[in-house]
């Protein structure tokens, strides 16, 4: 069976018999991990291999963990300053901010890695025009951060906000970290999708 083109999300930090019945769907090949997914380093490892075992190919499991704010998994994983930090840093000596988002981008790949994540996403393209909350970080530090996570073992999927340059919710405030989706009644819809 190959991999399907849906990620999906699970509700806790064991895999339930809905959770199973979902993920063997032929149109599912990925799964995204949030902070209720997470207790600790043990557990997401076991979580992970969990999930490896429902499939071959196993699925891929992917994590929106950036850093500040945005970062799912805390406890025994070291805590990522936030993007803008570098931004700052950048905007003091190029050279130092740049090696900085190297170490940091190898150290979240390595320890992501090191309990089974295939891929992490990250905000290396934001602009950070002084308005949002969240964002922070210039384009120019994208080689940075993308090189040390390449080194780490993960690949950094480029994301961004680039239609609101503004914007000033993390996702996980506008109900995509929560299982059923941010559109009320995607719960449903995929329940159909699935055959249930």
């Amino acid at each position: 069976m190959s991999l399907g083109p849906l990620m999906v999300d699970i509700a806790g930090t064991e895999l339930s018999s809905e959770d199973l019945d979902i993920l063997r769907n032929p149109l599912v090949g990925s799964v995204i991990l949030f902070a209720r997914n997470y207790r600790d380093p043990r557990q997401i490892s076991a979580l992970c291999g969990a999930i490896r075992e429902v499939r071959n190919p196993p699925l891929l499991i992917a994590v929106d963990h950036e850093g500040g704010r945005v970062q799912r998994f805390r406890d025994g994983f070291t805590r990522l300053p936030p993007v803008r930090v570098l931004g700052r840093r950048y905007d003091e000596d190029r050279r130092d901010a740049l090696g900085k988002a190297h170490l940091l981008g190898w150290l979240m790949a390595a320890e992501l890695r090191a309990v089974g994540v295939d891929f992490s996403f990250a905000p290396c393209v934001d602009l950070d025009y002084g308005l949002s909350d969240i964002i922070g970080g210039i384009s120019g530090l994208l080689g940075g951060k993308k090189s040390g996570s390449n080194a780490g073992g993960i690949p950094l999927l480029i994301t961004g906000t680039t239609s609101s340059p503004s914007f000033r919710l993390d996702t996980s405030q506008m109900g995509l970290g929560k299982p059923g989706g941010a559109v009320k009644g995607t719960g449903s819809k995929l329940k159909g999708l699935f055959g249930r």
